[in-house]
């Protein structure tokens, strides 16, 4: 006869896996049983659980491509993006300079390079920084959104091929991970050899830019996704030396322990002493430290990204407003319903209808 403990392991597999394990081979029980007697306890540890707060933080991550190009410029050339958005570039073919149009120091870019600006922030690439800029929304006046058409543009001298595109973050939806991010995420050609992810990614990109199949807007949109999670990934030692931020935070194990509790579980009832006894500190260093690092106190913390994953839900799902609030950590609605105009500036069933559409109309109490 087969172990108890081990039926209800092969029970439970083949509940997960679809399949029909519960029935052994008698041969194999009977082997089994002379190692594994039904009167010794067995005990069959779980496995670890899986902790990473860094992906927890990523999960969230709400992004929209604004039409990837693949441009053609030949020298003396020069474009501005006005800042409404963030954006990235990859060098192809050629030597490029760029620089937030804020900053006085150029970034020189070379073939194979990669540089992200995540922010709201006007910026300028050119062959050289003494050459005229345009205004890259002039040159792509009257374009459909859908048009992966690149650029061709400059004055014919040496030849230059980037990829690049907007980037948009849905409001109130990326939480404080885009906002701890630098101005910009330079990924060098020498990094990106000893991990051929760039080049991989950048192909499929290429293809899809190139095929303009049905689809392919999706397709590039979590392909840019993935190269700004791996961008992070690769840049991750250079946060370190950030402070005041959830990046910074994650580089503190006890710290990223408590923050990936908050992420994984809004709906409980924390407390600072709650958190602080999940990671085996005192209560008052605990809070010292977690403000230090964050730059906000636990609890501060805790209403934003509560705040934060039921601005997700309103615009992106059905849920009623009662169970939102659940799932944030509010058992009453109206507690729940002023916790969130206090954050937001409006109610949660006004919200919902501004995020998905003005047919949207909340029937729900929310007093």
């Amino acid at each position: 006869m087969l172990h108890p403990l081990l039926k209800k392991f092969f029970q439970d597999a083949s509940s997960a896996n679809g399949s029909d394990l519960t029935s052994l081979p008698k041969e194999i029980q009977e082997e089994m049983d002379r190692y594994v007697p039904d009167d010794v306890p067995l005990k069959i540890p779980p496995p670890p659980p899986i902790f990473d707060p860094l992906s927890l933080m990523l999960d969230d991550l709400c992004l929209k491509t604004f039409v990837a190009r693949q441009s053609c410029l030949t020298a003396p050339w020069g474009l501005e993006f006005p800042g409404l958005g963030g954006g990235f570039y990859v060098v192809q073919e050629g030597l490029c300079f760029t620089k937030l149009v804020e900053a006085r120091d150029w970034i020189p870019l070379n073939r194979g390079d990669l540089i992200i600006f995540p922010h709201r922030k006007s910026r300028v690439i050119c062959d050289h920084p003494d050459s005229p800029v345009e205004s890259v929304f002039t040159l792509i006046s009257g374009r459909k959104m859908n048009d992966f058409t690149g650029l061709q543009f400059g004055g014919g001298g040496q030849e230059s091929k980037l990829v690049h595109g907007m980037l948009m973050f849905e409001p109130n939806q990326s939480f404080s991970l885009v906002e701890a991010l630098p101005d910009y995420i330079h990924v060098p050609h020498q990094i990106s050899t000893s991990d051929p992810w760039l080049g991989v990614l950048l192909g499929l990109i290429d293809s899809e830019l190139r095929q303009r199949e049905p689809g392919s807007y999706a397709v590039v949109n979590q392909l840019v996704k993935i190269i700004l999670i791996k961008a992070i990934q690769r840049c991750w030692s250079e946060f370190e030396t950030l402070t005041g931020n959830c990046l910074s935070a994650l580089t503190d194990p006890k710290i990223a322990v408590a923050l990936g509790l908050i992420h994984r579980h809004p709906h409980t009832d924390w407390s600072v002493q709650k958190l602080a006894d999940e990671v085996e500190m005192s209560r008052s260093a605990f809070a010292e430290l977690f403000t230090r690092i964050v730059g906000k106190t636990p609890i501060a913390y805790l209403f934003d990204f509560r705040m934060h994953k039921a601005a997700h839900k309103l615009a992106k799902s059905n849920e009623s407003i009662k169970d939102i609030s659940r799932s944030v950590g509010y058992h009453a609605v109206s507690t729940f319903s002023a916790a969130f105009k206090r954050r937001h500036g409006t109610s949660p069933g006004a919200y919902r209808s501004q995020m998905q559409g003005d047919s949207i109309v909340s029937t729900e109490d929310e007093s």
